[in-house]
């Protein structure tokens, strides 16, 4: 074995200190070693060919990155996108920076194989997935708590497809997971805001000053103190596998 690879292999503190001149002597050398004294090289720009290329060759099966996106969307849109990314590439190469943010990934292990569904008594919706328990009654932070339990949080309702989708399931009023923070009531999963315009809010509500929101069967929004106990109602995120 040479000295780099005597010196790059060794992990032990005590033969570093006992040979730290010589080591060190050797480390330069190692590194300075790998690219020749007075030899430049360039990093050549992508060409908008290759970027869409490449695209088309992603793996559907991946999971999404940071920004939620996922490699089926990217294909599917590699002519829209395919120009934007180039220019970012290579305007990264020009200035020698490479985003921070592009330093990052998510890692989230997805079902690989057999049927991608809802586990047993929760029904799928969307890319969702809901638990109804009628015969479980709690109050609004232990709703949140049981749902986390479940693998799940308190649902979630942001759209008319999604609150009718909750109102065919639901025999009595829920909780859904909102709150009023500081005169603002936000969503607590997703952090969103829940605006006092939205039209899912029963004509005249909130209107009681409290806290929590619940759902009633047939009918909207409305505030109600969190200590009420209610039926719970959760959702999880289902993964799928785009072939």
């Amino acid at each position: 074995m040479g000295i780099c690879e005597t010196f790059l292999t060794s992990n032990t503190e005590d033969s570093f200190i006992s040979i730290k001149g010589f080591e060190l002597e050797r480390k330069d050398r190692c590194e300075t070693n790998k690219i020749p004294a007075g030899v430049r090289f360039t990093i050549p720009f992508i060409k908008l060919d290759e970027t869409k290329k490449l695209l088309s060759k992603l793996e559907t099966s991946k999971a999404t990155g940071l920004d939620e996106v996922g490699p089926f969307f990217i294909k599917l849109s590699s002519e829209a996108l395919a120009p934007s990314i180039t220019y970012l590439i290579n305007l990264s190469i020009l200035e020698g920076v490479f985003p921070e943010n592009l330093k990052l990934a998510k890692v989230t292990p997805i079902f690989k194989n057999g049927i991608v569904d809802c586990p047993s008594e929760w029904i799928r919706f969307g890319n969702s997935c809901y638990l109804y328990e009628n015969t479980r009654k709690l109050d609004w932070d232990n709703t949140m708590e049981y749902c986390v339990s479940q693998g799940g949080y308190l649902a979630e309702v942001t759209d008319e497809a999604e609150f009718q989708l909750v109102n065919s399931i639901i025999t009595a009023s829920v909780f859904l997971g909102c709150r009023n923070y500081n005169g603002k009531w936000k969503w607590t999963t997703s952090d969103k805001e829940l605006l006092l315009n939205d039209t899912l809010w029963t004509p005249g509500e909130p209107a009681e000053g409290s806290k929590c929101l619940q759902i009633w069967k047939g009918k909207q929004f409305d505030d109600i103190w969190c200590e009420h106990l209610k039926p719970v109602l959760c959702e999880k995120v289902s993964e799928f596998i785009f072939e």
